[in-house]
């Protein structure tokens, strides 16, 4: 019982540094954000200030959840019930910013700057809609907060970097299976 015990602090420490490390990530994607608009604050920047926000918000928000979920669970903490707001409230919420992001790129009000945050907020209403549907459809279940972090977090960073390796692993294999195929041909 005590090695599972102290497998379990491991697995939390480690979650709490990864979440760490997450965030970190996040703030150097959001120092790149602010230095690629210094040079040219016009629409050139626009797709790398929007790639940079994004990953900004990403590894802060979900890298800081992450953090503070593994933390907690450390420190013996419980996790509160998941409850979001009710879908038609995002759902009101994501209208205005969908109307307001489009009227940036429309009036060209210093799109590098002012568009990110809209991009962002239009791009993450619809799966937190997602999420509030499930967690109400499941509310008997008894859905913790830290539960649905750990299953974003997974989602987001691990299922990705598992892909990104298979996708080498694959590559390199037809690589090989075609030069093998060069070398046998006469």
């Amino acid at each position: 019982m005590n090695q599972t015990s102290s497998l379990l602090n491991l697995v939390k420490i480690v979650t709490v540094i990864l979440g760490f490390f997450v965030v970190a990530m996040g703030i150097v994607g959001g120092v790149l954000y602010i230095l690629e608009l210094l040079p040219s604050p016009g629409n050139a920047a626009l797709d790398s200030a929007v790639m940079s926000a994004a990953f900004a918000a990403l590894g802060i928000g979900l890298g800081g959840a992450l953090a503070w979920q593994g933390g907690r669970s450390f420190l013996g903490h419980g996790s509160t019930h998941f409850r979001l707001p009710s879908v038609w409230w995002l759902l009101l919420l994501y209208i205005p910013v969908v109307v307001a992001g489009h009227l940036i790129i429309s009036f060209d009000f210093f799109p590098a700057l002012t568009f990110p945050p809209f991009h962002i907020l239009a791009a993450t209403i619809p799966p937190f809609a997602i999420l509030a549907f499930a967690g109400q459809a499941f509310k008997q279940a008894g859905l913790s907060w830290r539960g649905i972090v750990v299953q974003l977090s997974s989602g987001a960073f691990l299922s990705t970097m598992m892909a990104f390796l298979a996708e080498i692993v694959i590559g390199f294999i037809l690589l090989v299976m075609v030069l093998v195929i060069t070398a046998l041909t006469p």
